[in-house]
């Protein structure tokens, strides 16, 4: 994130938000603003971010996930809304 813009709300994040990353992942960051999880990091590491699962039934508590991954196939886009409190898959892209 070279602008040091959130990618969900465009407001800017410090280097002392991008510093502090989600769940021990380095690269990955949770956004003061609006909550929005995003980052690079590996693609295995991307499953402890935003698990590989659909959200059943409705989500009171959605926030935005943008990562970019490193993997075998080389660098991927995984973004979406995901449910915070399960960290499950509400709708991708």
């Amino acid at each position: 994130m070279p602008d040091n813009k959130c990618r969900c709300c465009c407001k800017r994040v410090t280097l002392q938000t991008r510093g502090a990353h989600y769940l021990g992942i380095g690269g990955v960051f949770e956004c003061p603003h609006c909550g929005a999880v995003q980052g690079t990091c590996h693609k295995g590491d991307r499953y402890l971010v935003v698990k590989p699962a659909w959200h059943e039934g409705p989500s009171e508590h959605q926030v935005y996930f943008d990562l970019t991954t490193l993997g075998s196939v080389g660098v991927e886009r995984f973004h979406g809304w995901m449910d915070a409190n399960t960290r499950r898959i509400v709708q991708v892209g």
